[in-house]
């Protein structure tokens, strides 16, 4: 199997689910997912390689991410874990960040996730698009934590001084359009006249 073998799957997969076909659809995933771990590791781990940047950074397979739930297929979700996990303890830049992108919403490993965005942050390794990453988490804290608003706020000042020192941080980066920026001042503004 080559990646071109595998990416096919992935899509006629796509296409079986949206079409309603979600037991064939899940068929055919099972067999591309045991044809890729009957592969040598480093061959596996080339066309995992290359399918995370394609799933996480040029949105090639979308539908994976969006299919309602928020979590990817569950017969994807144990090769791609094996894959990242480890190298997300190395600290490798995009890993940690496609790492959160694809377990954010796992019920077992979102805790992780969230913890290798944090790693991706400090790293001096980080790239834009994790900034962008950590503004985005930042500013949908903030909207959560104002939505109650006038009855009080869901955020706590420790949170607040941790996204504040975030985003002004990725601010002085220059990674983020103005209109974000203003979206982000005034979430600021509201929790500081509310804490």
């Amino acid at each position: 199997m080559q990646y071109l073998d595998f990416s096919k799957h992935i899509i006629e997969y796509g296409e079986l689910f949206s079409s309603g076909l979600k037991k064939q659809a899940n068929v055919l995933l099972d067999k591309a997912v045991k044809e890729l771990n009957a592969l040598s590791e480093d061959a596996r781990n080339q066309i995992l390689s290359q399918f995370t940047s394609d799933l996480v950074d040029n949105h090639s397979f979308d539908f994976l991410l969006n299919r309602g739930n928020g979590c990817i297929p569950f017969a994807l979700q144990e090769p791609l874990h094996n894959y990242l996990f480890p190298r997300c303890e190395q600290q490798t830049i995009p890993d940690l960040r496609y790492y959160f992108i694809i377990f954010k919403n796992d019920k077992h490993r979102s805790e992780k996730a969230y913890s290798f965005l944090d790693d991706a942050f400090e790293s001096k390794n980080a790239d834009t698009k994790t900034y962008q990453l950590v503004f985005e988490k930042n500013i949908r804290s903030l909207q959560f934590g104002v939505h109650e608003l006038p009855r009080g706020l869901l955020v706590s000042k420790e949170e607040f001084t941790e996204i504040v020192r975030q985003c002004e941080r990725i601010i002085k980066n220059g990674c983020i359009t103005d209109d974000r920026i203003q979206i982000y001042e005034e979430l600021k503004t509201l929790v500081e006249e509310n804490l």
